[in-house]
């Protein structure tokens, strides 16, 4: 049987952080304060090839690649202090009321609040409002940048995400389709090719194309 395959070579070469920077399609800029991870470690194996360079932050470098354990530490003993407590949008985090609206907050949000809150029936009739990130329930807009209305978040059926206010339908779930930088598709908008960050740089190059001519495929 034919197959047709397309291999892309990256030549021997000690700058790794030039060949990171093509395969991951990043600018200078944003490569300024990076550092680049071989995995597996050169001690392992790795080599200055695409495929074992991932670029990432100084603190994820140090603490992540080279020190897994670190956050899981850090997490445990977070959740052993204030586990117990439960999360702003739930657990005992407190209620507060201005007769208006009601928020949950550790601290009195301000003068005019006091703890407690609305009947539930009241509240539950009362129109959404969001800033983008956040909804509540309230008589009156709570402030700049608020509008009417829901948020839009994430909706996901495991084949495609999309992003909107309400549940798309049956078999929709919160949340979206997990992508890492290595299967994320890009297209390049000048000549349509779809391609994930290293290679589409690669060939957007080769054709004389800017590789900052590209937008994500969902």
């Amino acid at each position: 049987m034919d197959r047709n395959v397309s291999l892309t070579y990256f030549p021997p070469t000690k700058d790794y952080r030039k060949v990171a920077q093509i395969s991951w399609g990043l600018t200078d800029e944003q490569m300024e304060g990076k550092h680049v991870h071989h995995h597996p470690l050169v001690s392992e194996g790795g080599r200055n090839i695409p495929e074992h360079l991932y670029v990432c932050s100084p603190s994820l470098h140090a603490h992540g690649w080279h020190n897994g354990e670190y956050f899981i530490e850090q997490a445990t003993l977070a959740g052993k202090e204030f586990g117990y407590l439960g999360g702003v949008m739930g657990g005992k985090c407190p209620w507060w009321t201005n007769g208006v609206e009601d928020v949950r907050a550790w601290k009195c949000p301000g003068e005019g609040w006091k703890s407690g809150r609305t009947s539930t029936s009241e509240v539950g009739s009362l129109p959404y409002w969001n800033n983008g990130k956040v909804n509540r329930r309230s008589r009156e807009c709570p402030g700049k940048g608020w509008v009417e209305g829901l948020a839009e978040v994430w909706w996901t059926n495991g084949e495609v995400s999309k992003k909107q206010s309400e549940c798309p339908g049956e078999g929709w779930v919160r949340g979206r389709i997990k992508m890492s930088a290595n299967t994320q598709k890009w297209k390049c908008t000048k000549t349509g090719k779809v391609s994930t960050a290293g290679p589409l740089t690669i060939y957007q190059r080769s054709v004389g194309v800017d590789p900052v001519n590209r937008v994500k495929v969902a």
